[in-house]
């Protein structure tokens, strides 16, 4: 059971852009044994750490050189981040939790439990963080260059949306490039990239 769990956490060691590491299996097993223990609130603070910290470190990289007047707005997103972090890590915890017992509702063995939940760490530790982190970074970047767009908009008043870089462009965000409005207008609310995951 031990190599199954590893194969699912040890692929979060390095995320998309090859800047952040996190060896997060040390964390997660903390959190497998404390849920497993019955101290399930305990485990909250190792899967938040586990969660969080790619997610921060990927801002890290989002607001590297960033312009100071950015500041409140850089604790802002971090802190959004941090939330988000902490209601994914309580759904996690309620996940192994319910992984406790069998179809049968007895105690799985603590070899059982880890079999049982090695799918869900890779579901939230694999597969989603991935995504969070990628859409994190992305948010970011974009947020930034609103922000610094804004502060210069009476030079510069109007954003054009330009085609993505994405080797698979969905036709309806290609039917948005070229368009070309003032920074303010309301349809940059719902048009701002990053479109999708």
């Amino acid at each position: 059971a031990q190599g199954l769990l590893k194969q699912w956490t040890t692929s979060t060691a390095l995320l998309a852009d090859d800047k952040v590491g996190l060896d997060g299996m040390s964390l997660i097993e903390e959190a497998i044994r404390r849920v497993y223990g019955g101290e399930t609130e305990a485990a909250l603070g190792p899967l938040f750490e586990a969660n969080d910290r790619p997610l921060q470190a990927g801002l890290d990289v989002a607001f590297e050189g960033a312009d100071a007047s950015l500041g409140g707005f850089v604790q802002d997103f971090r802190y959004n981040t941090s939330v988000f972090s902490a209601f994914k890590s309580h759904a996690e915890v309620g996940a192994l939790e319910a992984a406790l017992r069998d179809e049968s509702g007895r105690l799985r063995s603590f070899r059982k439990y880890e079999q049982a939940v090695a799918p869900i760490i890779g579901k939230y530790s694999r597969e989603w963080l991935r995504t969070e982190y990628n859409t994190a970074v992305r948010a970011a970047d974009s947020a930034r260059y609103y922000r610094e767009a804004l502060r210069t908009k009476r030079i510069f008043p109007h954003l054009e949306y330009v085609e993505s870089l994405a080797s698979n462009k969905r036709e309806e965000h290609k039917a948005w490039v070229g368009t070309v409005l003032p920074i303010e207008h309301p349809w940059w609310d719902t048009h701002m990239p990053p479109s999708a995951w």
